[in-house]
């Protein structure tokens, strides 16, 4: 029983998260209970500890008598993401790098790849891949809990992302594609340390786009 009640609760949780990712629950807009119970058609029980989950997690602010309030990203927020993710995915491909042989990397990624610049022209569809390519990094190191972080973590880098989707025409840089090439070329050919500086790259482009974007928008500059 307790199981069923908790696994409703992570539906709801990860059905919240994914609605202010693709941008229909805008950062500062007040959601409410009632809002989510007709959505999702649960109890308000569940519904309630799941928001209040997100709360803890600095998704969704509690304002009494009022509902929701959906968080902003800040850019020290989105630098503190940007820390965890090289910390996270460099770290884990260090474990990782010299156990794949370069045609078990191909065909790993390349089916990924391909699908990936096929739908370029597609910001936001562009991110989705992106997000997918650096969570199969880390599926290869097997660690359930490494993977249940990043999730985390790139949860909270799609919300960020969605700020700027819905402001600007087009966010995510050419330059994605290319490191992309370049460390799987690397990754490849047996030069892991350039590999590993393609992959933090890779990263920090999401910070660098958000930053300017944020204090022109957030009057923080």
């Amino acid at each position: 029983m307790g199981t069923g009640r908790s696994s409703i609760k992570e539906t709801i949780y990860n059905g919240i998260i994914d609605l202010i990712g693709n941008g229909t629950f805008k950062p500062g807009e007040i959601i409410t209970e009632k809002m989510i119970i007709e959505r999702f058609c649960y109890s308000k029980s569940p519904v309630r500890e799941a928001m209040l989950e997100l709360c803890k997690d600095d998704i969704l602010k509690n304002i009494p008598r009022c509902g929701y309030q959906v968080t902003q990203i800040t850019p020290k927020t989105m630098h503190e993401i940007t820390e965890m993710r090289i910390l996270l995915e460099l770290s884990n491909f260090r474990q990782i790098r010299d156990k794949y042989s370069p045609a078990e990397i191909e065909a790993i990624f390349a089916p990924m790849e391909k699908v990936r610049k096929i739908e370029k022209k597609n910001t936001w569809e562009a991110n989705q891949n992106n997000l997918r390519f650096h969570t199969a990094l880390v599926e290869l190191s097997g660690n359930s809990l490494l993977k249940e972080t990043l999730k985390k973590v790139l949860d909270m880098y799609t919300r960020a992302y969605a700020q700027m989707y819905m402001a600007m025409s087009s966010v995510l840089s050419p330059k994605q594609n290319h490191y992309h090439d370049l460390f799987l070329n690397a990754w490849k050919a047996g030069n892991l340390d350039d590999a590993e500086d393609y992959l933090k790259k890779d990263i920090l482009l999401a910070e660098n786009a958000f930053t300017p974007y944020a204090e022109s928008t957030m009057g923080l500059g």
